[in-house]
């Protein structure tokens, strides 16, 4: 009987395939890519990995010939968490868990940092995640493996410290659980004959809320009665303000024994002081308030830990010490705004002194051409050049209010000043005979608005797809033949016009931008009169040009590249003839 031949795989088998071949590269290469390309899936499954593995999950997004590798340490802390190594929420674990580990950690990455000339960054964005930014991309696989090599170290050194850790908390948990109270401890020391005086509490007044901060038994304990007495709580706390108010000694006596019971809690210390809370933690924060001990409480599912205070210190503290407090912020105050003053005013004149240079530089540069009979070049390269630090400014300000709250509209709407300001040099620029159009048509260069029915955004979520428009792409007719689902298509929308800027006698210039296809058919040519090209996207918010250098934000600042973009503008117009706005 002849074996009947395999049907070929379906759509969703493929993907399938191709998620778990994803996965497997991952964990065979230590790190998973952050691109459109791999899928939420992967990503997923490669962390849920490195947590049953106790390893970091590592990242890496690559930009060009560079890259940025993020190394987060929480999936390790997880798989000890699941593994009740350490409890939830605790401090560690840490990237740099001892001083040999932190100086081991420190030399990894030196050599990468030293072989990029893209201003490359070692930093911790948190205490368990560290990011090594602008790397070279051909060092990544490299890098990579030396830090998992240090991480099987660190990892054995680090589960030798949990297991002593782990020993000496249970066995101070067990010697708290069998150890007696502090406040019989100091009782029993205070009943001893040669027992030094405690301080004097003469100035300290009985708390009304005295009977909820001790227990009867404690009160009965001072009083020298039995602990299963049979007065109530109310008459014995009577009997105790009694002999606290008639003894000086005694009063000093119960201060010293329940100091603990009797702290000060920061909400009171607030009021006795008359302090803010801001305040308060100044002083503490300073070594004027020194806390007692500390305390904890659960609130919204978290253990929160503040301090309380000895309140005979507290009782201690007059309105001249408070004073004297203020005084010395108030000084250190004014002495933080001179120097921070001083050093601005240093900054702004290095500043000052760095842009005139650059922009002498630049200057010089279309000075050149126009001492060697090129105007019209030197204007053009002009104008190209501040359209360029424009165009920057307007991703720099998209960037911001991408990530901003408060100023979102603020940010927006400068980039859309700054788009309107390249727009409108663009169509100067096109008119140059410098100048050198053609068109750049991406693999999907239309626009789809998807908005899907119930029923084929549940097969959407239930599938492994990369995004709607792969579901699109699979069920295109399905879609479109059913009346819930709404479907909008701009064709041509992701399409470019590519503008370059470049002379045979000036090679070293040369400037490209990018129009988009919905606004350039207005000034431009049409596209099947160009030629076309194929230019490689970058990955993140922009897939052409880029924002700001820290550097650039310093020698071009916004007023400033304004002011000479309109002049450049001015120029380039009378130079090729075109009417002024």
């Amino acid at each position: 009987m002849e074996q009947k031949d395999k049907a070929p795989p379906s759509q969703q088998g493929k993907k399938r395939q191709r998620v778990d071949e994803l996965i497997e590269r991952a964990k065979r290469n230590g790190y998973v890519l952050e691109t459109s390309e791999v899928p939420q899936q992967v990503r997923d499954y490669y962390r849920h990995w490195c947590k049953q593995e106790r390893r970091p999950a590592i990242s890496v997004e690559a930009r060009g010939a560079y890259a940025t590798v993020t190394i987060d340490v929480r999936t390790a802390a997880k798989g000890w968490e699941c593994a009740g190594t350490i409890q939830r929420g605790g401090a560690w674990p840490q990237l740099a868990l001892t001083p040999s580990m932190e100086e081991r950690l420190l030399q990894w990455p030196a050599y990468y940092l030293h072989r990029s000339p893209a201003q490359p960054g070692s930093f911790y964005t948190s205490s368990r995640k560290l990011v090594l930014k602008n790397i070279l991309a051909e060092d990544v696989d490299q890098a990579i493996r030396e830090f998992l090599l240090l991480w099987v170290q660190f990892k054995g050194e680090y589960e030798a410290l949990l297991d002593a850790r782990i020993r000496v908390l249970r066995a101070e948990a067990q010697v708290v659980h069998s150890a007696e109270p502090t406040w019989k401890s100091a009782l029993a020391r205070a009943s001893e004959r040669d027992a030094p005086p405690a301080p004097s509490c003469d100035h300290i007044a009985v708390l009304e809320h005295l009977p909820a901060l001790l227990s009867k038994e404690q009160i009965c304990a001072f009083l020298g009665l039995p602990a299963r007495t049979a007065e109530r709580k109310a008459a014995l706390v009577a009997q105790l303000a009694v002999a606290l108010g008639n003894d000086a000694e005694t009063k000093a006596r119960f201060f010293e024994i329940f100091v603990e019971e009797m702290a000060v809690e920061p909400w009171e210390l607030e009021k006795l002081l008359g302090c803010t809370a801001t305040e308060r933690k100044r002083w503490v924060s300073d070594g004027k308030l020194a806390p007692l001990a500390t305390r904890s409480v659960w609130k919204s599912g978290k253990e929160l830990v503040y301090p309380v205070f000895d309140r005979r210190h507290v009782a201690n503290i007059t309105p001249e010490i408070l004073a004297r407090f203020r005084e010395e912020h108030a000084s250190l105050v004014d002495m933080r705004r001179k120097t921070g003053a001083r050093k601005a005013q240093e900054s702004r004149t290095r500043h000052a002194q760095a842009r005139k240079l650059a922009f002498e530089e630049a200057e010089e540069a279309f000075a050149e051409w126009a001492r060697l009979d090129y105007p019209e070049l030197a204007a053009v390269l002009r104008l190209a050049f501040w359209t360029q630090m424009a165009s920057r400014w307007a991703k720099e300000n998209l960037a911001k209010s991408a990530q901003a709250t408060k100023y979102n509209a603020l940010y927006r709407k400068r980039a859309e000043e700054w788009y309107q300001w390249k727009d409108e040099a663009l169509q100067v620029l096109v008119n140059s005979s410098y100048a050198h159009l053609s068109y750049y048509r991406p693999e999907d260069a239309d626009k789809i608005d998807l908005e899907l029915c119930d029923d084929h955004y549940t097969v959407f979520r239930e599938g492994y797809y990369e995004g709607e428009r792969d579901f699109y792409a699979y069920h295109k007719a399905e879609i479109h033949a059913c009346p819930a689902c709404q479907v909008s298509v701009s064709r041509e929308y992701y399409a470019l016009y590519a503008l370059e800027i470049s002379a045979s006698i000036c090679p070293e210039s040369t400037f490209s931008f990018h129009i988009p296809q919905p606004l350039g058919r207005a000034f431009l040519p049409p596209a099947r009169t160009l030629p076309q090209v194929s230019h490689v996207e970058q990955e993140g918010l922009f897939r052409f040009g880029r924002r700001l250098y820290d550097e650039e934000k310093i020698l071009y600042r916004e007023k400033d590249v304004a002011t000479h973009l309109a002049q450049a503008l001015t120029e380039a117009r009378d130079q090729l003839g075109i009417p002024r706005r």
